[in-house]
């Protein structure tokens, strides 16, 4: 069984993991590491996202409320859609592990190293936006989400070494898959 698996039968779900489809169970069993990218960025990000929505169906600018303006709608569509891919980006990599084994999902790894703390960041600079001067007050928690965001950075280590990874793995599979095509290619001699 997997982990995820065996730690459903040893423990009662929380009624906060039936929201996001068990995963805070599934985040557990990845050893802290993708419980760490779980909470630590996409569930802050997730939060200061429901923040901003919420400012704008309550605030007006120019006797309408925020929501009704072309470039927030266009905010939280985006939000909503970079909060998906870090939380499917982490999923598929936990997957990967419990598949292949960490060694195979290096690659993986390393692109969340780099993409889920920037998705995360720029939905979190979004609602700073939609809040105004009352974002970097400590009224609310995302000056504080913001601060703790890059400094969650800055402890993961730089991302010019994660993106070196998936690069090197990138080129790599393009070089061993360029040899096969080069060889089949080739005139046999006689």
């Amino acid at each position: 069984p997997s982990l995820y698996e065996s730690y459903r039968d040893r423990y009662v779900c929380c009624s906060m993991c039936v929201c996001y489809f068990c995963g805070l169970c599934m985040s557990i069993c990845r050893l802290t590491f993708f419980g760490f990218y779980r909470y630590c960025f996409v569930k802050p990000a997730q939060r200061c996202y429901e923040l901003m929505i919420q400012r704008s169906t309550q605030r007006k600018t120019f006797g309408r409320f925020l929501w009704e303006h072309g470039s927030l709608q266009r905010d939280i569509a985006t939000s909503f859609a970079e909060i998906q891919q870090a939380r499917l980006l982490t999923l598929h990599c936990a997957h990967s592990m419990d598949t292949y084994g960490p060694k195979q999902s290096r690659q993986l790894i390393s692109s969340i190293k780099v993409a889920v703390p920037q998705l995360c960041m720029n939905v979190i600079d979004r609602a700073l936006q939609v809040f105004g001067g009352a974002g970097v007050s400590q009224d609310f928690i995302l000056a504080s989400a913001w601060a703790n965001m890059r400094t969650l950075r800055i402890a993961d280590g730089p991302d010019e070494v994660h993106r070196r990874t998936v690069a090197l793995k990138e080129i790599k599979k393009y070089l061993a898959s360029s040899q096969k095509t080069s060889k089949q290619q080739q005139p046999r001699k006689r």
